[in-house]
């Protein structure tokens, strides 16, 4: 039931008023920083304090009854001097002072009190009160200052002898003998007592500090010792980390030497691949510049031919008007194709010229960019047209201050990379469309085809270093990481690639009109 009592329940034991009040009575003037000792004087001080109120209390009751009220003043005043003086210690935690108004109260009012009931019969000795403060100075004073306090003492008690036949004959009240007998009874053994109680309250205090001084002690020798222990260990690992760190750092400076090697290597890879591009270029351009040659060869050779035999018909006499029209239009038709077939050839030879020494310089210059795309298209078209493809070149005329020889090269790049990886074997159509136009502060260049398309793996790897899905039919790896860093490093710029399988590819470059950087300046390459 809800209601019933559990009676194995355990009660909360609260602890008694006398304990309440001594564990009130030890945090009296206590400070975060004191010492043991200082703690034990302190706490040895206020229980000294209150017991001897205690007797107090005691006497000056007891001065009333016997209708000594003058003489009853005197312990009920150490109360409240003893009670002020406490109040103080507890806000000012000063206790030097407190101790010495403490020490002089509870040795001096003992003996006025007896002096003010008639010395030592009448009063029982109560000036054995004093012997509280001479235990207590023993206690928390230093030995010189002790022998003061017992000095003081030992004068009072002589001078109480000396004036006592007065007290007796002038002050001290009638009392019987036995009241007489019991209050010396009372004092001896309260006092004893209260001495006894402090004695044990020290030795108490003092055998937990010893017992807590040596399990200090031993915590620390077990504390040191494991210090001792961690401190080895620490040094073993120090030890094998220092090991650790050398091996580290000579396993650094191979890798530094093995990356070194590797950028030098790849940067030879680089220039050969842009080499072997401008090589691809001149073996198609001289292939191209090949047969308008042979036409004016042919032509002149052919021309050449007529005029020796109109030259030889001639001398003979046996020229008609008609021979001579007839040569004069052959030769005349034969120079047409051959001056037609030499600016062909000249051309080819220009743009040619152009983007080649462009592709070997990083020199900026100031270029139109839709003419000089067009121009690099044009030195392009003998290896286009043997692979078929057909580009398409598309924008309007923008001025841009550039590096043109990157360009040329990045879309050179570009161009191989579609004609290479874009359309499959057998595509009827292979066509790529080049764009320019101007964007605000940059110019886009597109480069699209609309063969295969990439898969999302082989989007995500198009511009590291020797990936390529041509690995045995011709790619290197190199193309398009050489248009990532040349576009982002040395044109300031932006590559976005655009990919879809069965719906091509798109390549959108973003570049600066205005390219004022060093030539030297950090991520330009060379």
């Amino acid at each position: 039931m809800a209601d019933q009592r559990d009676d194995t329940a355990i009660a909360v034991t609260r602890p008694s008023w006398w304990a309440r009040v001594v564990m009130q009575a030890a945090v009296v003037g206590a400070a975060a920083d004191e010492r043991e000792s200082t703690r034990i004087a302190r706490q040895t001080l206020v229980l000294g304090g209150l017991l001897m109120s205690g007797g107090g209390v005691l006497w000056g009751t007891i001065a009333l009854l016997f209708g000594r009220t003058t003489a009853a003043t005197i312990p009920f005043g150490y109360v409240a001097m003893t009670a002020i003086n406490l109040a103080l210690f507890a806000r000012t935690r000063n206790f030097t002072t407190v101790r010495f108004i403490q020490v002089l109260i509870s040795l001096v009012l003992p003996f006025g009190f007896q002096w003010a009931l008639g010395g030592f019969i009448a009063s029982g000795a109560v000036m054995l009160w004093a012997m509280v403060s001479i235990v207590g100075a023993l206690t928390f004073s230093e030995g010189r200052e002790a022998l003061l306090w017992l000095l003081l003492y030992c004068v009072l008690t002589v001078f109480s002898g000396l004036i006592d036949p007065y007290l007796s004959d002038h002050v001290a009240f009638d009392a019987a003998e036995s009241i007489r007998i019991a209050f010396l009874v009372l004092n001896l053994v309260v006092v004893s007592a209260v001495v006894f109680g402090l004695a044990i309250f020290l030795n108490t205090t003092r055998a937990k500090a010893v017992r807590s001084l040596e399990q200090a002690n031993t915590s620390n020798q077990e504390l040191n010792q494991t210090l001792s222990r961690e401190i080895e260990a620490r040094g073993a690992q120090l030890d094998e980390l220092q090991q650790v760190q050398s091996a580290l750092r000579l396993r650094t400076e191979e890798l530094t030497a093995s990356l070194e090697r590797l950028r030098t290597a790849q940067d030879e890879l680089v220039r050969r691949e842009k080499l072997a591009a401008l090589g691809q270029l001149v073996a198609g351009v001289a292939h191209e510049v090949n047969t308008p040659l042979g036409v004016v060869y042919t032509a002149i050779t052919l021309s050449r031919e007529r005029i020796e035999q109109l030259e030889t018909d001639l001398s003979a006499g046996a020229v008609s008007r008609r021979q001579v029209i007839e040569a004069a239009k052959a030769s005349r038709e034969a120079l047409a194709i051959a001056s037609a077939n030499a600016e062909r050839a000249a051309k080819l030879i220009s743009d040619f010229k152009r983007v080649a020494v462009d592709q070997t310089s990083e020199a900026v210059q100031t270029i139109e960019l839709k003419s000089y795309l067009d121009a690099v298209v044009q030195s392009l078209s003998p290896m286009l047209s043997k692979a078929g493809v057909r580009v398409q070149s598309e924008g309007e005329p923008v001025e841009m201050l550039t590096r043109p020889g990157i360009i040329a090269q990045v879309i050179t790049n570009l161009l191989q990379n579609a004609m290479l990886h874009a359309y499959p074997e057998g595509s009827a159509e292979r066509r790529v469309a080049l764009r320019c136009r101007l964007d605000v502060d940059s110019v886009i260049i597109e480069v699209e085809e609309w063969g295969v398309g990439m898969v999302d793996d082989v989007a995500r790897h198009a511009f590291e270093p020797f990936f390529t899905t041509k690995r045995g039919s011709g790619g290197s790896g190199l193309g398009m990481h050489i248009v990532h860093e040349n576009v982002y490093g040395a044109l300031g710029g932006s590559v976005v690639l655009d990919t879809e399988p069965g719906r091509g590819t798109r390549i959108a470059l973003r570049i600066p009109v205005n390219d004022t950087r060093e030539p030297s300046q950090p991520g330009i390459t060379s």
